[in-house]
């Protein structure tokens, strides 16, 4: 991306309002559906800076069976796999 409004413009554009809607630019959100029906997200830090994305549900974290209840920490270039409880 060439700068951040640039990127803030086309992630307004495209990317559907909700609830799982990251506010940091640098934090990007998706999800899946895994074959128990439960849904599996994916939150990505594209930044040097450690930040606490707030998240709307509970959440466990697939590798290291952290809980998290209403925020997500994530380091610097930093990737969580989180499933909903």
């Amino acid at each position: 991306m060439p700068d951040p409004a640039f990127a803030q413009a086309l992630f307004d554009r495209y990317a559907p309002d909700g609830a799982w809607r990251p506010d940091h630019p640098s934090v990007t959100a998706t999800s899946a559906t895994a074959r128990d029906g439960r849904r599996v997200r994916f939150l990505h830090s594209w930044s040097w800076d450690e930040m606490s994305v707030p998240v709307p549900t509970s959440l466990r974290e697939v590798l290291s069976d952290a809980r998290y209840a209403d925020a997500v920490p994530l380091g610097p270039w930093d990737v969580k796999v989180l499933r909903e409880e």
